[in-house]
């Protein structure tokens, strides 16, 4: 069903958006409806970004520019310091843009996150010569769904936000998940252990820009003034948040220098972590939902 309500955003109107884990200065050119799920889309100009760089993005990765998501911005660049920029010069691309070192070592150099499209190629070789593959399926058990069916309805129709920090964080999961495969053979272990590190890194790279519904983004924007830029966002959020980056993963490893062999490596890993976190919903999974604030509710207007 198309969406029928006012668009967010006027044509023209200076923005921020998010591109990676960062927010940036940008302007609307237009939007419209998207035929594929019925939600508004903006066409974004990153200010200062060679035009190539437009993109067609969702309304929950575009701000309003004001002093509010202003300071989120400066927060944001404070909290990923090392995060390499976008671009090395106006009109130039840089190859691997946006991708967190520490991946490169667990899972390899992933992005960039615009892609050429033709509607029959299996594969399509990039710029820096990285192939994008048909993407990647993630299966989610189906009790998992249901979780992510219920936490769309918990926060989007009923405005309610799960209690942060989370007992079990994704750090906490992760970890657990680590110690029960160390009765496995070492080299089985050691995957386990450089597999987690690599989810750590897209979650905390994500989670800003992919991972949050819109009514979540002042309670995120607090989180960030609230903790040290020390505290990684997998330390606060849980399982329910590391589900919407399993969801996610197959699109983002489309473009990826592994091979065949690796990425079924990776899956595998993937799919027992999800089997892990399935036998355990009982604790990593909440029903900790609270009811926001009126006044939470007009930081979103």
């Amino acid at each position: 069903m198309a969406d029928t309500g006012k668009p967010m955003f006027a044509d023209s109107e200076r923005v921020l958006c998010y591109h990676g884990p960062l927010l940036y200065e940008s302007k609307c050119i237009k939007f419209e409806i998207d035929d594929n799920n019925g939600k508004m889309k903006y066409l974004i100009h990153y200010n200062g970004w060679n035009k190539n760089w437009d993109e067609w993005v969702p309304e929950d990765r575009v701000l309003k520019y004001n002093d509010e998501n202003l300071q989120l911005q400066k927060d944001l660049k404070l909290r990923y310091p090392n995060v390499r920029r976008t671009r090395k010069k106006m009109g130039e691309k840089e190859k691997g843009a946006s991708t967190p070192s520490a991946i490169d070592k667990a899972t390899s150099r992933v992005e960039p996150t615009r892609r050429k499209r033709g509607r029959n190629e299996q594969s399509i070789e990039s710029e820096d010569g990285v192939t994008a593959k048909g993407e990647i399926k993630i299966k989610l058990p189906e009790e998992m769904k249901r979780w992510l069916i219920d936490d769309y309805d918990f926060i989007n129709r009923q405005k309610r936000l799960i209690k942060l920090p989370r007992k079990f964080a994704v750090d906490d999961i992760l970890d657990s998940y680590i110690k029960e495969k160390r009765g496995s053979p070492a080299a089985v272990s050691g995957l386990a252990r450089e597999i987690t590190l690599g989810l750590r890194t897209y979650f905390n790279s994500m989670l800003g820009s992919q991972l949050l519904y819109k009514f979540e983004r002042p309670q995120y924007a607090e989180i960030l003034k609230t903790n040290s830029k020390d505290t990684s966002l997998s330390q606060i959020y849980g399982a329910e948040h590391l589900l919407r980056l399993f969801v996610k993963l197959g699109n983002v490893m489309t473009y990826t220098t592994l091979d065949e062999k690796n990425i079924n490596l990776v899956q595998h890993f993937v799919d027992d972590i999800l089997m892990y976190i399935h036998r355990n919903e009982s604790t990593f999974l909440t029903s900790e939902y609270e009811t926001a604030p009126p006044e939470y509710n007009r930081k979103l207007i």
